[in-house]
């Protein structure tokens, strides 16, 4: 019997690009819902996916359309429903005008699938159910996907019809391909939203397409009609209007608008998106992209000959003169695997990130931010964790003489052969009214890693609230100004920004001010009273489980008044003893008993959280917004009390341990 690797490793060698399907499904499998850009024909890779990483029995996808420079696949999907027709017509019409392939597959349902190459330099859009008079007939071409031969669906096997040198599609086949049925298409955007509205992963992916993809919005050069889209783009995310008006405000206008808009108008964009955006809401969902039957898309420009040839590199003195650029598509997805870019410190800190490290006053922050500074400027290794070693801009926003002792301390304790790349900036900043400071930041910085042939890894600004400048930390206009000049930064020097800051008097609800600061970020790391490390967020990395430290003191002699003067560096260990249930405050207790009054088994943290707040109410009590509850499940997972698998909690079992 041919296993499903070997199908894999066989769709490889006829020259298509595979990628794990789900076991007996026609969806992507776990990690591959970007499958355009993991699909491959690598051996090594396919045989590592279906051998290792994943199940022997997951389907073979074939990504169709393709990538610059070389050939776009078209695959015509024949959907033979019983009492149907269109699927059956259309073959006869194509056979009358002499369009056929050598290379046909049988679907699990009883269809079939016609593979085609098109001409060089054009691309088409898949079309889903929008040929017109052929209802059952889907095109697969630019971003979908089709199961392969060898996989099953409902028990019933992939097979091949006939086997072939894969032909070029006629015009003929292209001129149908491209024909839709537009007026349907832009009635059936005013029909239900093909996912549930605001889902939090359909959030998730809206936050990142602000914040990552959209266009910036320019005065004087069409920013409302830019802005507008981003707003319909956010409706395909099934994202409603008003958490689009909160997501506009907070991930896009502070950010990308120039200058921003006012709340009034950020209203505005959104419910107009949702009366007026042509596609379907939700369209661009995961829950859309990979249903029974695919949603439709709607062409911003409809025409019956949709014809797209792949866009050439604008030249000139105008593309010149550009301070932006972009990186094609096989370009980035090299990137993804290029070994070109290690962590800063392993598991800790990455590159060119966004890092916030926050915890009480006199914690012990500036001592660890000093300290991962230390370790990137030397290469030394920090608690057993690899560093890379560059420049390093330390920003001393609120100033003082103490940071020179700690450097002093530094200094003395690891006696550097030679001059560490780590200077500072020892000057008060504004990141929120402007950008100037910011500029000067990065004019220094540059000028660091050219002076010590160090390329630049890390700028830290300690604080957030000095480098605010007497801004509102809760105000999303001021906060979102300061991460502005966070991404400029990055965005200028390629450096990962470290952002030292405070919690508020409840430490439970985490890090002070505007909520959107988490969002914003890639790492979050707090710093506890207890001498602890909690690391509670890693966007592209393992999360570490909490870590310890201590201050070693260090004497550093006598000032001109023969005083003693003394400091600290901060000593890491890799692990830290679970506190006890005792040790923690007593709300977080009282929380983490309304999960044992659920009983035996997995529970939803709506579940929880509805009952500690019925235990509040037998008291009396008032229960705490649902941002404290979430820091108390993390606490608590930290802790080693609580088991968390796909967003399902349970009381953990420590009698093994």
């Amino acid at each position: 019997m041919v296993t499903k690797l070997e199908h894999a490793l066989a769709r490889a060698d006829e020259g298509f690009r595979v990628f794990p399907l789900a076991p007996g499904a026609k969806k992507p499998n776990k990690g591959f819902m970007d499958f355009p850009g993991k699909a491959t024909g690598d051996h090594a890779t396919i045989t590592k996916w279906w051998a290792e990483e994943f199940s022997p029995d997951c389907n073979i996808g074939i990504a169709t359309g393709g990538r610059p420079g070389q050939r776009f696949l078209l695959v015509v999907d024949f959907d033979m429903k019983p009492g149907q027709f269109g699927a059956a017509s259309m073959e006869r019409m194509l056979l009358e005008d002499g369009i056929d392939t050598p290379y046909k597959n049988r679907t699990g349902s009883g269809g079939q699938h016609w593979y085609f190459w098109l001409p060089e330099g054009v691309e088409i859009s898949g079309s889903s159910g929008a040929l017109p008079g052929y209802p059952n007939v889907d095109i697969r071409c630019r971003g979908n996907l089709v199961a392969a031969e060898g996989s099953e669906f409902n028990g019933k096997a992939y097979t091949s019809i006939s086997k072939g040198e894969i032909p070029i599609a006629p015009q003929r086949l292209i001129e149908i391909a491209t024909s839709r049925n537009v007026a349907s298409l832009v009635a059936a955007a005013a029909k239900n939203p093909l996912a549930e509205y605001d889902l939090t992963h359909n959030v998730d992916r809206a936050i990142h397409y602000l914040r990552n993809e959209a266009k910036p919005s320019i005065q004087d050069e069409r920013g409302d009609d830019q802005t507008f889209k981003v707003a319909c783009r956010l409706k395909d995310y099934a994202v409603s209007a008003p958490m689009s008006v909160e997501l506009l405000w907070e991930h896009y206008n502070f950010i990308k608008c120039e200058p921003s808009w006012e709340l009034h108008d950020i209203k505005r964009f959104a419910y107009s998106a949702a009366r007026n955006g042509k596609l379907q809401p939700g369209i661009k969902t995961f829950e859309a992209d990979f249903a029974d039957e695919e949603p439709f898309d709607v062409p911003d420009k409809p025409s019956a000959h949709d014809l797209r040839p792949s866009p050439v590199a604008k030249e000139g003195e105008e593309a010149k003169k550009r301070r932006m650029f972009r990186v094609n598509f096989d370009e980035a997805a090299a990137k993804a695997t290029a070994a070109s870019s290690p962590s800063l410190i392993k598991d800790v800190l990455d590159q060119n990130s966004f890092a916030v490290l926050y915890g009480p006053s006199n914690s012990g922050k500036t001592f660890l931010a000093l300290s991962w500074a230390y370790h990137i400027a030397t290469g030394l290794e920090w608690a057993g964790k690899k560093a890379t070693p560059g420049s390093v801009l330390y920003v001393v926003a609120e100033g003082g003489k103490g940071i020179n002792k700690r450097i002093g301390a530094l200094k003395q304790h690891y006696a550097p052969a030679v001059r560490p790349p780590l200077d500072i900036i020892p000057c008060p900043i504004d990141m929120k009214s402007t950008d100037k400071d910011s500029r000067e930041i990065v004019d220094i910085a540059n000028e660091l890693a050219a002076e010590n042939g160090q390329p630049l890894r890390l700028i830290v600004i300690d604080t957030l609230s000095r480098a605010l400048a007497g801004g509102d930390e809760n105000a999303s206009t001021d906060m979102g100004a300061f991460v502005m000049n966070v991404d400029k930064i990055r965005s200028a020097t390629s450096a990962a920004v470290l952002v030292v800051h405070h919690t508020g008097k409840n430490t439970a609800n985490g890090a002070r001010g505007w909520s959107g600061l988490r969002a914003a970020s890639d790492t979050e790391i707090e710093v506890t009273d207890e001498k602890k490390i909690v690391f509670s967020k890693q966007r592209d990395m393992e999360m570490l489980k909490p870590m310890g430290f201590r201050l070693a003191g260090i004497d550093l002699g006598h000032d001109a008044d023969g005083e003693p003067v003394n400091s600290c560096v901060l000593v890491a260990t890799t692990e830290f003893d679970d506190p006890e249930l005792d040790d923690l405050p007593p709300a977080i207790k009282d929380y983490f008993g309304a999960l044992t009054d659920l009983g035996d088994g997995e529970f939803t943290f709506k579940e929880w959280d509805k009952s500690y707040a019925s235990s509040c109410e037998e008291t009396g009590a008032k229960a705490p917004v649902a941002r404290t509850m979430r820091r108390w499940r993390e606490t608590l997972e930290h802790a080693g009390w609580v088991s968390e698998k796909h967003e399902r909690f349970s009381v953990k079992d420590r009698s093994q341990e």
